[in-house]
C-alpha cells in the first residue's frame, strides 16, 4: 500500500470518542484541554503546518483540520481569515452546530482526521459513501457526501498519483508521504530514501516506471491498492514480476537477486538502500582494469578491451558499442553515456563503430559478421564462455 493523505469520510466500527466541553481530540485520538494557540502574527499561521487556516478555505470547509476541537470561524486561529469576518457577533462559524444524529464526530471531514484513518483501513468507506465514493442514502448525513465535493478542482484525484503522494521532490509521486505524514515532512521520514534516483532520468539510465518494482494501480479502487483488498495498510508491497528483475526481493532495507546493480550477466545484484551512489566498475569491469577482472565478463570481453590501438583501429567499448558510448578517451565515468535508454536495459545493444569497421552482430546467433578491415573474419561471441544479458 502506497500512502494516501487527503481522502474520504469512512463508515464501519466506530472508534471515536466524543469528549466534554474545553476538551478537544489530539493527534493520538485522546481527549486534552484545548488551549487557544493566541497566534500573535500571521506569519506564525503559515510557517506551523498544523494550524486551522493554513490551507485555502480551511476556515469553512466544516473541518477540524488541526485536531484541536474546533473548526471554521470556532477556531481562534481563523479569527483573521476573511472567511470568518462576517461571522455571528460571537466568534461562532453562522453554521447551526445543532446537534444532529451523526456518525463521525465534528471536524471529521478534516484531511487530517480522515486521511489516516482511511490509510490504515480503520473503516471500510465504500460501505457508507459508494463505490465511486460520489455519495448514496444512509442512516447518517454522512454518506451522502460525495469526495468530489471536497476535492474540488481535483476531479481526477482518485487517478492522480501526486494528489495522494505528495510529490515533495519531483512529479512522479515518489518518493511517497508516509502514511501519516503531512507536506513538506522531513525526507528522513520517507521509508525508501532513494525513490527517486530510480525513477528520475539520470546520465547513466533512463527514469524506471513504478512497475519496475510495484504492482502499479490503476486508481485508488485497484484491488489491493488502498480501498479494497489491503492486507498491509502500513506498507507498500514490493514486486519485482513486472521489471527488470523479476527473481528480485526486497528484505530489510537490502534489494537482492537483482539484474540491476549485478554484472549483467546473471541476477546477483545486490545493494542496501543506504549505499553510495554506483559507478561504472561497481557493476561491471572497464577497460584498463586487471585482466583477472575482465575475464568475468561475458564472451570475449577479456580479449577486446586488451586490444592494443593502432592509428587505424581504437581500442574500447566505443568499438562495439557506439551508441551507448562514443568516446574512446572517456573512462569509468557515467557521463560518458551517450544514450541512457540502451544502458541497464536488459538488452545486448552492439552497433560498430562504422570508422572502425563495417562489422554487423546477430544477437540470436551471437555471432559477428565478415571483419573486413581492422578485425577478423566472421566469429561467435562466446566460443562456449559465459553469455548475458549484456
Amino acid at each position: 500500500m502506497i500512502s494516501l493523505f487527503a481522502f474520504v469520510i469512512g463508515c464501519g466500527s466506530n472508534d471515536w470518542q466524543h469528549c466534554k466541553d474545553g476538551y478537544g481530540l489530539n493527534n493520538d485520538d485522546q481527549c486534552v484541554e484545548v488551549v487557544d494557540p493566541s497566534p500573535s502574527t500571521e506569519e506564525s499561521l503559515v510557517d506551523d503546518p498544523n494550524v486551522e487556516g493554513d490551507m485555502p478555505d480551511e476556515c469553512s470547509d466544516g473541518a477540524d483540520n488541526d485536531r484541536d476541537g474546533w473548526f471554521d470561524c470556532d477556531d481562534p486561529e481563523c479569527d483573521g481569515a476573511e472567511e470568518c469576518q462576517d461571522s455571528d457577533a460571537d466568534g461562532g462559524s453562522g453554521v447551526d452546530t445543532a446537534e444532529v444524529e451523526q456518525y463521525h464526530p465534528d471536524g471529521y471531514a478534516g484531511a487530517r482526521m480522515h486521511g489516516p484513518d482511511t490509510n490504515n483501513q480503520v473503516e471500510n468507506c465504500l460501505e457508507c459513501h459508494g463505490a465511486d465514493l460520489n455519495g448514496m442514502s444512509g442512516a447518517f448525513p454522512e454518506t451522502e457526501v460525495n469526495c468530489n465535493d471536497c476535492h474540488e478542482g481535483k476531479e481526477e484525484w482518485k487517478e492522480n498519483c501526486t494528489y495522494c503522494h505528495g510529490g515533495e521532490e519531483n512529479s512522479t509521486g515518489a518518493p511517497p508521504r508516509e502514511v501519516n505524514a503531512d507536506d513538506g515532512e522531513s525526507s528522513s521520514t520517507w521509508t525508501f530514501q532513494v525513490h527517486s534516483v530510480h525513477v528520475a532520468d539520470t546520465n547513466m539510465k533512463t527514469g524506471f516506471d513504478c512497475t519496475e518494482c510495484h504492482s502499479k494501480p490503476d486508481d485508488v479502487f485497484t484491488l489491493g491498492h488502498v480501498l479494497q483488498g489491503d492486507d498491509t495498510p502500513e506498507r507498500s508491497e514490493v514486486n519485482f514480476s513486472g521489471g527488470l528483475s523479476p527473481e528480485g526481493s526486497w528484505s530489510g532495507g537490502t534489494c537482492s537477486d537483482l539484474y540491476c546493480h549485478g554484472d549483467g550477466q546473471d541476477p546477483n545484484g545486490e545493494i542496501e538502500e543506504t549505499a553510495e551512489k554506483r559507478e561504472c566498475n561497481d557493476c561491471h569491469p572497464y577497460e584498463g582494469d586487471p585482466r583477472s577482472s575482465l575475464r568475468r565478463m561475458s564472451g570475449e570481453h577479456e580479449l577486446h578491451l586488451n586490444l592494443r590501438a593502432t592509428s587505424s583501429r581504437p581500442s574500447g567499448c566505443a568499438m562495439c558499442h557506439v551508441e551507448v558510448i562514443s568516446d574512446y578517451d572517456c573512462l569509468v565515468d557515467a557521463d560518458c553515456i551517450d544514450d541512457a535508454s540502451l544502458h541497464i536495459n536488459k538488452v545486448n545493444d552492439v552497433v560498430f563503430d562504422p570508422d572502425v569497421t563495417p562489422m554487423e552482430y546477430d544477437p540470436t546467433a551471437q555471432t559477428c559478421s565478415e571483419g573486413g578491415f581492422n578485425c577478423h573474419g566472421p566469429e561467435p561471441w562466446n566460443h562456449g564462455g559465459p553469455g548475458g544479458y549484456k
